[in-house]
C-alpha cells in the first residue's frame, strides 16, 4: 500500500477494531459456490503474515500473533507480542509482508527495522532494532543473513541482536517507484520495481549484479517467481487508488514467461483486471484500492490457481492457463472486507488477512486447475498422472468424491481414498455441518468410506484426510438427497 495511504487506513483501522468485540466473529458475507468461510479469527486490522513450516506468523497494527496450523482449517495461536515501535499507545497502519526464517522476523515500522526472535514461537521477543530506516516492506535474503529493503536498505543481520547498514542495492541500476523485494532462491531477489530487476547477491549481498530487467506496464507492487525461480512462468501485481481502477496499467494481474530468465527479460503473457459491479455478483461498486498481495497454489506449475486479495473486491481465485491467460473461477467477497492478502497454507485452505476483519479461514472447494507436469531428474517431463515430487499431494491426489450430478442416497454416499505410495492416507473423517457422520483409519480405508446418514436437504459433505507424513488436507462438495418414499 502506497505510504501516503497508511495515516488514513489507521484511523480507519482503529474504528474497525474498536467496532468488534476481541473475542468476536464477524459474519461470512457472500462468496462463489465454490469458496466458503471456515472461520473469523477477530486478530484486529492485518495486511500480512508468512507461512514458514508449520507456523504462521501474521502482523496486525499493533502486535504479531504467531499461529501453530498443523491442522489448517483450525489455526491455534501459540504467541503474541505488542510490536513496540513506533510506540504501544500509537496507532499505525497494519505491517504489510513480514519476513522470516523461523528463527528471527523481521518489520519495519516509524522508520525503524525491528529484528524479532521467534525461535520459540510460544514466546517471541524483541532482539534488537536499527533506527532511520525507512522501509515500506523487508525481505530476507541468504536464510535472513542479510536483509533487502524496498526502498534500497541492505543490511547486515549475521548478527541479529547488532543489526548494521552495509549499502543500498538501488546502486546496482536505475530503476523507480520501488514498493517490495523478493528472494525467489537463495541469493537471487526479483524487485517490484519499474523496471523489474533480477538481482544476483550471493557472491557478495553489498554488491548485487543485475542479471536482467523487465519493463511492467504500471507500478508493480509484488513479484513471484514460483519453484525457486526454476518455473516457466513469473508472477507479478501492481496496485491503483480507486475508486474505480479497472482502467489503470497499474491494477492488474500479470504473467510473465521466464523461459529465457535469468539472462533475458521475462516476456509479457497476460493480464487480469477486476471491473466494478455489484456486491450480488460479487463485485463492489467502488473500492479504494486495487489489487494486492498474492500467493500461487502448491500444485502451481507453469499454470495453475493463484488467490489474491483485492480490498473491497475481497479475494479472488484465478486460474493460469499454461500460455499465460487468466481467468477468475471464484471469489469470496464478505461482509465488511478490505481483503489485503490471500495465502494457501494446504491445497485447500486459504488465511486471507483483512484490513478490517482481521483474519479470515477460508476453504477452496472448487477443481484445483492443473500445472504442468514436473521436470524429471533427467530434464525431461514426468508423466502426467504423476505428483509433482516437490510439493505435498492435494486433496485431489488422495481422494475421489463421488460426482454431484446424481442424487444421493444414505449408505451409498461413498468416499473412496486413492493409492498415493509415496505418502498414503492414514485416517478419514467426514463432516456435514459441524457434525461427523463418518470415520476410518488403516486397513478399513482400502474400502470405500460410507455415508450412512443424509440430510433431507440439499447438503455439504465435507472431508479431511491425515497421510502418514502428518499432511493433512481437506475438501467438499455439495449434493443433493434423493426424494424418499413415502
Amino acid at each position: 500500500m502506497p505510504r501516503l495511504a497508511r495515516a488514513l487506513l489507521a484511523a480507519a483501522a482503529a474504528l474497525a477494531a474498536a467496532a468488534a468485540p476481541a473475542a468476536a466473529q464477524l459474519p461470512a458475507g457472500g462468496f462463489s459456490s465454490n469458496a466458503e468461510l471456515i472461520r473469523n479469527v477477530a486478530t484486529g486490522p492485518s495486511s500480512g503474515g508468512r507461512l514458514v513450516g508449520r507456523h504462521f506468523y501474521l502482523t496486525t497494527g499493533r502486535e504479531l500473533r504467531i499461529f501453530d496450523v498443523s491442522a489448517p482449517e483450525d489455526p491455534q495461536q501459540v504467541g503474541r507480542l505488542a510490536l513496540t515501535s513506533p510506540g504501544a499507545a500509537e496507532q499505525r497502519a497494519p505491517e504489510e509482508d513480514p519476513d522470516t526464517n523461523g528463527r528471527i522476523l523481521l518489520t519495519t515500522n516509524g522508520g525503524n527495522l525491528q529484528v524479532y526472535d521467534v525461535s520459540n514461537p510460544s514466546a517471541p521477543a524483541l532482539a534488537a532494532e536499527l533506527d532511520g530506516l525507512e522501509q515500506h516492506t523487508i525481505t530476507c535474503v541468504l536464510d535472513c543473513t542479510w536483509a533487502y529493503g524496498s526502498e534500497g536498505a541492505i543490511v547486515d543481520l549475521r548478527d541479529p541482536k547488532a543489526p548494521k547498514l552495509a549499502g543500498e542495492w538501488t546502486e546496482a541500476a536505475e530503476s523507480g517507484s520501488a514498493h517490495d523485494v523478493t528472494e525467489v532462491a537463495p541469493g537471487l531477489v526479483l524487485t517490484a520495481t519499474q523496471p523489474i530487476l533480477l538481482l544476483d547477491v550471493r557472491e557478495d549481498p553489498t554488491k548485487p549484479k543485475v542479471l536482467s530487467t523487465t519493463d511492467a506496464p504500471g507500478f508493480v507492487h509484488q513479484t513471484l517467481w514460483p519453484h525457486g525461480g526454476t518455473d516457466t512462468m513469473m508472477l507479478s501485481a501492481g496496485e491503483a487508488i480507486g475508486p474505480a481502477c479497472s482502467e489503470s496499467a497499474s491494477a492488474t494481474f500479470i504473467t510473465w514467461s521466464a523461459t529465457g530468465a535469468p539472462g533475458a527479460p521475462f516476456k509479457l503473457l497476460g493480464q487480469f483486471a477486476m471491473s466494478t459491479g455489484v456486491g450480488a455478483d460479487g463485485r463492489m461498486p467502488a473500492t479504494t484500492f486495487c489489487t494486492h498481495w498474492f500467493t500461487e497454489h502448491p500444485s502451481f506449475r507453469g499454470g495453475g490457481l493463484v488467490a489474491m486479495g483485492w480490498y473491497e473486491h475481497g479475494t479472488r481465485f484465478l486460474q493460469v492457463a499454461r500460455d499465460g491467460k487468466i481467468e477468475e473461477i471464484g471469489f469470496y467477497l464478505p461482509a465488511g472486507s478490505r481483503s489485503s492478502a490471500a495465502y494457501w497454507i494446504s491445497d485447500r485452505v486459504v488465511y486471507v488477512a483483512d484490513y478490517y476483519r482481521g483474519l479470515d479461514v477460508v476453504r477452496w472447494t472448487g477443481d484445483i486447475p492443473p500445472g504442468a507436469p514436473a521436470p524429471a531428474p533427467g530434464g525431461d517431463p514426468a508423466p502426467p498422472s504423476s505428483s509433482p515430487p516437490d510439493r505435498a499431494a492435494t486433496f485431489d491426489d488422495l481422494v475421489r468424491l463421488p460426482s454431484a450430478k446424481r442424487c444421493q442416497r444414505p449408505g451409498r454416499l461413498a468416499v473412496r481414498v486413492r493409492r498415493h505410495d509415496a505418502d498414503p492416507v492414514t485416517s478419514l473423517r467426514a463432516r456435514i455441518g459441524r457434525k461427523t457422520v463418518a470415520r476410518a483409519r488403516g486397513r478399513a480405508l482400502r474400502k470405500p468410506v460410507k455415508v450412512r446418514r443424509l440430510p433431507r436437504k440439499r447438503f455439504k459433505l465435507v472431508v479431511q484426510v491425515t497421510t502418514r507424513s502428518g499432511h493433512v488436507v481437506a475438501g467438499g462438495r455439495s449434493y443433493r438427497p434423493c426424494a424418499r418414499k413415502r
